[in-house]
């Protein structure tokens, strides 16, 4: 089966401030790395890399320090490698 449309990028953005040490990306390999930049407003300009971190068993993906974020800052996760 050939897909139609992959996201290749996750955006996550926050209503209230939190912190966020743990997130999940759906569909993708355990083992892949990623990169974590920060998101700039307007338009959601993909600013810094923030951390990189590797893609644990279900998805799960750690990164420390924890980031802080809040509803004016999210962050996007871009796959690196597989």
């Amino acid at each position: 089966m050939i897909a139609l449309y992959h996201e290749a990028d996750f955006t996550f953005r926050f209503a209230e401030p939190r912190v966020v040490g743990r997130f999940h990306l759906d569909g993708v390999t355990p083992g892949t790395v990623v990169a974590v930049c920060r998101l700039q407003s307007p338009g959601d300009v993909v600013g810094e890399v923030l951390a990189k971190a590797t893609v644990g068993a279900g998805g799960w993906v750690e990164i420390e320090p924890a980031l802080r974020v809040d509803a004016t800052n999210g962050f996007r996760v871009r796959c690196v490698r597989n």
